[in-house]
């Protein structure tokens, strides 16, 4: 199951579509090649994991809570929004409490 964030972090690529690639996203359904979700880390020990968002079809994901904070066009652009959402964090807290500072989960 995918929970979104609100303000989701949106690489430029996506800008303009990325509201209709979510649907599609969270039913399983074929996207573009390359969309990356950035999601907290599954294992709890790390800050993020980035997903292929075709991995969705996949029943072990769709199984998992997954906690969506941003989409990505390609991997390239997923490393980027890592790179602002930690620092947007660190600016803000002087940490690095990712879920703190996000909220839910």
């Amino acid at each position: 199951m995918l929970n979104v964030r609100s303000d989701l972090f949106v690489g430029e690529s996506l800008k303009e579509k990325y509201q209709k690639l979510l649907p599609r996203i969270a039913k399983g359904k074929k996207v573009k090649k390359g969309i990356t979700m950035i999601t907290y880390a599954v294992n709890g020990n790390d800050l993020f994991d980035l997903i292929p968002a075709k991995e969705m079809k996949l029943s072990v994901r769709q199984e998992q809570n997954l906690y969506v904070l941003g989409l990505a066009g390609n991997r390239r652009e997923a490393f980027f929004l890592v790179q602002e959402m930690v620092m947007e964090v660190y600016e803000k807290t002087g940490g690095f409490d990712v879920r703190g500072y996000f909220g839910f989960g």
